[in-house]
């Protein structure tokens, strides 16, 4: 597995049918924190969460993952 280091998550796509965000020309999907660097004081791993930009991709044992700050989370969703 991956483990992000210096204030960085690793994330995956999750599909949200249910969303009412909308932003033209702007990535907008939801994403699955699937791990956090230990950098990171609050717990995110297992949340979703909303990313504005600056993802990077990654390929890893056969699935698509991305990387980021964790200043690039704009927000957590609560259910």
């Amino acid at each position: 597995m991956i483990k992000p280091i210096n204030n960085n998550v690793l994330l995956k796509v999750k599909n949200n049918n249910n969303s009412l965000i909308f932003m033209p020309n702007e990535h907008n999907d939801f994403y699955m924190v699937v791990s956090q660097s230990d950098d990171i004081k609050i717990d995110l791993e297992n949340k979703t969460v909303f990313v504005k930009d600056g993802l990077i991709k990654v390929e890893y044992d056969n699935a698509e993952y991305f990387l980021c700050s964790v200043d690039k989370i704009l927000a957590v969703v609560e259910d």
